[in-house]
């Protein structure tokens, strides 16, 4: 290699990782502001990334082949790469890819409340289609732009970043941040780290522990207190 690919990365700090996720009561506000948004994609785009836990490369690149609504399954197979820098002519802006790792091709259920608003997303797609005719951008993805086209991971976070801020969210909250929330309600809620690991599609289980080591701690305590109420409630 001809240079270090990292060479001009920070450190991570500890306790910085700490503050990017949501906790419960923020993700309901949240949940609660999507309700409320004309942009019925974007709604459904950001409850999705919280109900799964998937990246947002992963949620733009998802094709409507991949859902099983029926059965309430979602088949990651895909991520939506960007191709910075490339600026040959003929070239596509966007690919799609196979997730980073083998572990990251996998698949995760979804509640009822969700398949019906993907269900509700395919309708509205359908209407869009008829209107655009031949000028449609068909790529089978399951969120687009208006035309069709592949959906940017980027601007994606620019719009939620813009709603975090009007409900007054942390500042340092993202898209992949609702990865984390995922991981910290899962893990609240007592899941295994396996499940967790598989449904995040980490290349083990050992890394999810590592990643979320302060919420499983927090999680520990908890089920000590839980434990030492049930055992001297007399």
């Amino acid at each position: 290699m001809r240079r270090n690919p990292v060479s001009n990365t920070e450190t991570i700090r500890r306790g910085v990782f700490a503050k990017s996720f949501l906790d419960e009561q923020q993700a309901s506000a949240l949940l609660a502001a999507l309700n409320e948004q004309n942009d019925f994609q974007f709604k459904a785009m950001i409850t999705t990334l919280l109900f799964t836990g998937m990246r947002g490369g992963e949620l733009c690149g998802l094709k409507w082949d991949a859902l099983d609504l029926e059965k309430g399954v979602i088949y990651i197979r895909t991520t939506l790469a960007y191709n910075r820098g490339n600026k040959t002519k003929g070239k596509e802006k966007y690919t799609l890819q196979t997730p980073k790792t083998p572990r990251s091709e996998r698949y995760v259920m979804i509640p009822a409340s969700l398949a019906e608003l993907l269900k509700e997303q395919k309708t509205r797609q359908h209407e869009k289609k008829a209107v655009f005719g031949p000028d449609w951008i068909d790529r089978g993805t399951v969120f687009c732009t208006v035309n069709g086209d592949y959906f940017s991971e980027q601007y994606l976070n620019v719009k939620f970043k813009k709603l975090a801020r009007k409900i007054g969210l942390p500042e340092d909250i993202h898209i992949h941040s609702l990865r984390h929330t995922t991981a910290s309600l899962l893990i609240n809620a007592d899941v295994s780290p396996k499940l967790i690991s598989e449904q995040l599609g980490h290349a083990s289980t050992a890394i999810t522990q590592d990643l979320y080591s302060h919420i499983f701690a927090s999680s520990k305590v908890k089920a000590m207190q839980v434990l030492e109420l049930a055992l001297l409630k007399t």
